[in-house]
């Protein structure tokens, strides 16, 4: 018991040094805001090198070290218990993010509606350790805990009148467990491997939200991804403008902003994934002409855009514009807001734009009477002069892709699902699928940072 409370005493000390909070009572505070969020937020230099933690950025060592101290002292856990695990500074070292190099590209490739890569940016250590965990969590997967389990899941269709688990398999769905890097009864090592991707994520989080001008980005979803041969997902979009998802419109507080895959999948000793081999690549299909996010001529009319793509003050894109080019060398194309706030309960398009109003409405006000993307419904119908000559390409077209055709005006890309690499993508531009894994599995943590769902005053009335 003497040596218990000595633990108590100096773990104690530490943990609030280390923290750089003033009081206990701060702790107990980090303590509870951080069971509602599985990430802190943090504060990033003038160069954007490495995090500087706050209070709230500091929640994961807080918490891990307060639990670990009211288990030695209320549980009847001894010292030599507590000492066996003790928090490793040299992970300190592999929670350096450098994003002086890598913002201009970040920002540049997700305006361009594609897939950001960010090559090993987590070591070989880490990702050995989270695939343990991975593997830990399978073996229980058949337990009687009360705790996550991974189950088979997939696109469900609503459309079938059966319920959404039955609608996989375990031979062509993934395996799927949502996650959070709180004490999970996994032993300590697995909580400082959390901390360093906490810091890592939050500073990449941090710097999206300036880059792309989003400023209510925060962490909400993440889940452990398991794929074995023979899996795959359809082609899809992550997001959409909540006035096309009928009755579920407008009933959630956030929505998906950006799209993140950190790759685990095992691979040879000294080799990469192999996707001729394997399979498994992400296939997006980002737009094959530019997107323009400066000044553009349109009909003669000459716009000064505004660099953004798939949200612009809440309402989100939903279509991309192409406009006629008097050579091929300066075709692009335009994201295409909707803006469900007009008069009298109607919507209408527009283009994000660096004018006093912020706005060039394309289309005039009209009745969304049937978001349902069936044929017949077309937006061209809307537009004004001088956009009535350009061409059209919806986001989400589910009839064309189930007859095997591609997204219009779109070209495939692949990303291969190397063990270490971050991905990122914008939620709601761009559609993608995974291919079908052949050998191997392919193994990755996911999730999406959320942004605030900005209210029109009919859906707030």
């Amino acid at each position: 018991l003497f040596l218990s409370i000595v633990a108590f005493l100096i773990i104690g000390v530490t943990s609030l040094q280390d923290c750089h909070l003033s009081s206990p009572r701060s702790c107990i505070s980090l303590y509870s805001s951080y069971k509602d969020s599985p990430f802190g937020n943090f504060e990033v230099d003038s160069e954007i090198k490495l995090p500087r933690t706050t209070k709230s950025a500091t929640e994961n060592l807080a918490v891990s070290s307060l639990r670990n101290i009211l288990k030695a002292f209320f549980g009847g856990i001894f010292l030599p218990s507590v000492a066996s695990f003790p928090f490793d500074k040299n992970l300190e070292a592999d929670a350096e993010v450098d994003l002086r190099i890598t913002s201009a590209a970040l920002q540049k490739t997700i305006l361009n509606g594609r897939v950001f890569v960010w090559d090993d940016f987590i070591n070989a250590s880490i990702s050995s350790q989270l695939r343990d965990h991975i593997d830990s969590l399978l073996i229980n997967r058949d337990s009687d805990d009360s705790r996550p389990k991974f189950s088979v899941s997939g696109l469900s269709n609503k459309a079938l009148d059966i319920p959404r688990e039955k609608q996989f398999d375990d031979k062509s769905d993934r395996m799927v467990r949502p996650v959070s890097f709180e004490m999970d009864g996994k032993e300590v090592e697995v909580l400082q491997v959390g901390g360093v991707l906490h810091r890592k994520l939050s500073a990449v989080r941090t710097s999206l939200s300036r880059l792309l001008d989003r400023p209510t980005l925060r962490e909400e979803e993440m889940y452990y991804s398991v794929s074995l041969p023979g899996a795959s997902l359809k082609r899809h979009l992550d997001e959409r403008h909540e006035e096309l998802k009928g009755r579920r419109g407008w009933l959630s507080p956030s929505r998906r902003s950006v799209s993140w895959l950190l790759f685990l999948s095992d691979e040879e000793a000294g080799k990469r994934w192999d996707c001729e081999r394997q399979g498994g690549q992400l296939r997006s299909y980002p737009p094959s002409r530019p997107v323009a996010l400066s000044e553009v001529v349109v009909g003669g009319e000459r716009l000064q855009l505004r660099p953004v793509v798939g949200a612009h003050e809440g309402d989100l894109q939903v279509l991309w514009l192409s406009p006629e080019a008097p050579r091929p060398s300066e075709e692009v194309v335009l994201p295409v807001f909707l803006d469900s706030s007009r008069p009298d309960g109607t919507v209408a398009l527009y283009l994000a734009t660096a004018s006093p109003s912020g706005r060039r409405y394309i289309s005039e006000d009209f009745p969304l009477v049937d978001p349902s993307f069936r044929p017949g419904v077309r937006w061209e119908r809307h537009l004004k002069e001088p956009f009535l000559r350009c061409g059209l390409h919806l986001l989400e077209e589910p009839a064309l892709w189930a007859k095997g055709g591609l997204p219009q005006g779109s070209v495939p890309q692949d990303t291969a699902p190397c063990c270490g690499s971050l991905v990122l993508f914008d939620s709601v531009t761009l559609p993608h699928e995974v291919l079908a894994v052949s050998s191997g599995r392919r193994l990755a943590l996911a999730g999406w940072l959320h942004e605030d769902v900005v209210l029109p005053p009919i859906a707030s009335h």
